[in-house]
């Protein structure tokens, strides 16, 4: 078991009275989807230092299988079920935009500040996730989310063309 940072136990990923995460063999999405940033507190896997391509396309592939039904959910005013899966792929996103700019997630204290100086995010990206995590019952969250998770797709795929050349 890993002790769970302070710096992580922010609500709504981490409720405070949880203080450690226990180590884990199951696939990268149970994982995340039980342990929001699980790597990136245990540094099990650094995926950030050298980004995976598989990795970065295994979140994105994730984000398309979970879109349809976030959105079902919200058609369906089913707020509860929304709320769980939109926290869920907000970590996911999270984890996604930290380790495309080759750097783990420090913390969830203070992230819009800690996004403003990644060099790759979408624009207004630390006002945007601020929403999304700070109102995630409501549909513009998904609406927001769903926007982020298009607009670093097109990101990444232009930072790695830049790589390749």
């Amino acid at each position: 078991m890993t002790d769970l940072p302070k710096s992580f136990q922010v609500d709504p990923f981490y409720q405070q009275s949880i203080s450690n995460v226990p180590s884990s063999s199951k696939s990268l999405r149970d994982i995340l989807n039980l342990y929001p940033f699980y790597y990136d507190i245990t540094e099990e896997q650094t995926y950030w230092v050298e980004p995976n391509h598989y990795i970065i396309q295994e979140l994105l592939d994730w984000w398309e299988e979970e879109e349809p039904k976030l959105k079902a959910y919200y058609q369906e005013r089913d707020t509860k079920k929304a709320r769980t899966l939109i926290i869920t792929m907000s970590a996911v996103f999270i984890d996604l935009l930290f380790w495309i700019n080759h750097q783990k997630v420090p913390g969830l204290i203070e992230i819009d500040f800690k996004i403003e100086e990644l060099p790759y995010k979408p624009v207004n990206c630390n006002e945007r996730i601020h929403y999304v995590i700070s109102s995630p019952s409501q549909y513009h969250a998904y609406i927001q989310l769903n926007a982020l998770f298009n607009e670093i797709k097109k990101i990444y795929a232009r930072k790695r063309v830049l790589e390749d050349k």
